[in-house]
């Protein structure tokens, strides 16, 4: 992969899919290691935009990541069969106002289990 062609900014987390794939929260939005096309995608970009700050797997079939405005359940099951891609989202506009988008944490028990976690 050319490396000095990079599509993004700032690299603010890399996350990889129960199925090897690289996420990458990045300074321009959500990418997607595309190794069939030897690049980096972006991903919902009209969605998901600006700063995402975290990317984690919140099980084998969905992403979870934020920008400053909103926090998203991505389903990669749907994503790796077409491509196309089904997206929650939370924030205060559809009642999530107790959520703090940009500062989301994310934990990984040794079981297996994840959590999606904000500060108190």
């Amino acid at each position: 992969m050319n490396v000095g062609n990079l599509p993004f900014g700032t690299v603010y987390y890399i996350s990889e899919d129960s199925k090897g794939a690289l996420w990458i929260g990045t300074s321009r939005g959500l990418f997607f290691d595309d190794k069939k096309q030897d690049s980096f995608t972006s991903v919902a970009q009209k969605t998901i935009w600006g700063r995402v700050a975290f990317v984690g797997n919140l099980d084998a079939n969905h992403l979870i990541c934020d920008n400053l405005k909103s926090n998203y359940v991505v389903n990669l099951e749907d994503f790796r069969k077409n491509k196309s891609l089904k997206i929650n989202t939370f924030n205060y506009s559809n009642g999530f106002v107790g959520l703090e988008p940009g500062q989301a944490k994310y934990y990984k028990a040794h079981d297996g289990k994840s959590g999606w976690v904000r500060p108190g």
